[in-house]
């Protein structure tokens, strides 16, 4: 019996690839907070602040990370659910890069080029039919007895 499952579009693969760069990146930022939290223990300086703070977004990321890769996973597998976890997904990154420009002493070019990476993936999804159509619940033919 032939395959029913329709050809994944490019950029589709594309925003897969990118789930997953993300899922590194997130679990990259999750380990640095993370031993900066256990630093900060270990030095037993100050009133302990930041510590869990660093803590709690090490958590997050990690958090973060795991799920961009089951999202990268379900993208790459044209899960129907991944259309909307990845753009649950963005959303999110889309609204905490809007929140980094104004209280971030990060570089603005970098949190400017995040939002509008996280803002072109949104607008490719909504946009794009070919996304929607691809993605969309698989439902086996019924067949006359």
């Amino acid at each position: 019996m032939t395959d029913m499952l329709p050809k994944r579009p490019l950029g589709i693969t594309i925003v897969a690839i990118l789930m997953i760069v993300q899922g590194i990146a997130s679990i990259i930022f999750s380990l640095i907070f993370l031993l900066q939290s256990a630093q900060a223990m270990y030095a037993f300086y100050g009133n302990g602040e930041g510590v869990l703070s660093n803590a709690l977004l090490g958590c997050i990321f990690v958090i973060i990370g795991v799920v961009s890769f089951f999202v990268a996973w379900g993208l790459w597998k044209l899960q129907f659910w991944a259309y909307w976890a990845t753009i649950g997904l963005e959303i999110i990154g889309f609204l905490a890069g809007i929140a980094e420009i104004a209280t971030s002493s990060t570089p603005l070019w970098t949190i400017i080029g995040d939002v509008i990476l996280t803002a072109a993936i949104l607008i490719y999804f909504f946009v794009d039919a070919n996304v929607r159509a691809t993605l969309q619940p698989y439902r086996v033919p019924e067949q006359g007895l």
